[in-house]
């Protein structure tokens, strides 16, 4: 694959040189990527496409001089870039994803990638069509300290319940509450809590235990908005597994995985770095040195598979398993609502009437 990629001229970076980046997108998880980069040795920021010339050019700030565009088509078709991270609003990934990747560009792309798995399958096979490497961002499965996590789980003995959370507040949620307009919490703009703030947990419970044999979800629907909390219940053999997750609460509570000989608690799912494990009663403190931002270890990954063509099947099974569970969810739930709509629709139909003309 990496002799097709050569000959094709699809990236000057694969083989050991710079590859060199475009970012779609002027938020948080771009102005994060980025700073997290800064120092990689084989990363270049090379443009910054943002919604308006004036937006990119501000991100630029401090960044040296990439390239700026407001039209994700220009910047696609860029001959100075070999990959493209995209952290653009959730509805947009996908169309993004596709148009880079048929330009030869190699796609980092921020969970979740697509609103179905039907989606997501036609994203890889674009990329497949293009020789090119679609990685979706989990950054915290490449972080040493998840990795240093392992032993310590493996001697909790018998692991039979796992609770893994992802709340928080949205600074767009407290405007909607005002009746001011927000992005993320209109229905035609926004995919929801369960996509947004679940997505990570429920690829986190995969990674480590696998898929689900069942899976059991509810969540919560703002009126005329999207769904902003739930849980989703996931059962193995001898096993529980419970993912929390909210864009419109914080949470007081940790993450924690239970087993028959210890118990673990995990403050911050995303990026480990406190563990506190409790053996009969004997409590054990584990602190790994690890910076609050986390994307150049993914990074680094990505360019490596870049390198290759190879390293990325594990991540789109994990994609496609995690795309699977959220996607099941969303279907119980809109059974659910359908026969609450339909039983109140009879309720209505069934009213009966007292001689006088009253409603009983």
């Amino acid at each position: 694959m990496r002799e097709d990629w050569t000959r094709q001229g699809k990236s000057d970076g694969i083989g050991g040189g710079i590859v060199r980046f475009g970012v779609s997108g002027t938020g948080l998880d771009a102005e994060k990527f980025c700073q997290s980069n800064r120092f990689l040795r084989r990363f270049e920021l090379a443009a910054i496409c943002g919604e308006t010339p004036k937006a990119a050019e501000e991100f630029c700030v401090g960044k040296g001089r990439p390239l700026v565009f407001d039209d994700p088509a220009r910047m696609a078709s860029c001959q100075n870039l070999d990959a493209v991270y995209i952290s653009k609003d959730v509805m947009d990934r996908q169309d993004q994803c596709i148009l880079m990747m048929k330009e030869g560009k190699h796609v980092l792309c921020a969970s979740p990638m697509a609103d179905t798995l039907e989606e997501l399958e036609e994203l890889y096979r674009v990329a497949e069509d293009n020789h090119v490497i679609l990685l979706e961002s989990f950054p915290f499965l490449y972080t040493p300290s998840f990795q240093k996590m392992i032993p310590y789980l493996d001697s909790l003995g018998t692991i039979r319940h796992a609770t893994f959370q992802n709340c928080y507040s949205s600074v767009s949620y407290e405007r909607w509450k005002r009746g001011i307009p927000a992005r993320d919490f209109a229905p035609e703009t926004a995919l929801g809590g369960l996509l947004e703030a679940g997505t990570i947990p429920v690829a986190a419970m995969i990674h480590l235990f696998g898929y689900p044999k069942k899976i059991r979800g509810s969540y919560v629907t703002l009126p005329d908005s999207i769904d902003v909390t739930g849980s989703i219940l996931m059962v193995y053999e001898g096993m529980i597994g419970e993912v929390i997750y909210s864009k419109i609460t914080d949470s007081a509570m940790p993450s924690q995985i239970q087993g028959e000989n210890g118990s673990m608690i995990l403050r911050e799912i995303d990026n480990i770095k406190d563990l506190s494990i409790t053996r009969k009663s004997v409590r054990q403190a584990v602190h790994f040195e690890q910076s609050d931002n986390v994307f150049h270890h993914e990074t680094g990954a990505f360019i490596r598979m870049t390198d290759t063509g190879k390293g990325w099947k594990k991540s789109k099974k994990l994609s496609r398993k995690t795309m699977k569970v959220l996607q099941k969810v969303r279907k119980q739930n809109e059974v659910r609502e359908q026969k609450e709509v339909s039983e109140q629709s009879e309720l209505t139909e069934q009213k009966i009437e007292k001689p006088n003309g009253e409603e009983v």
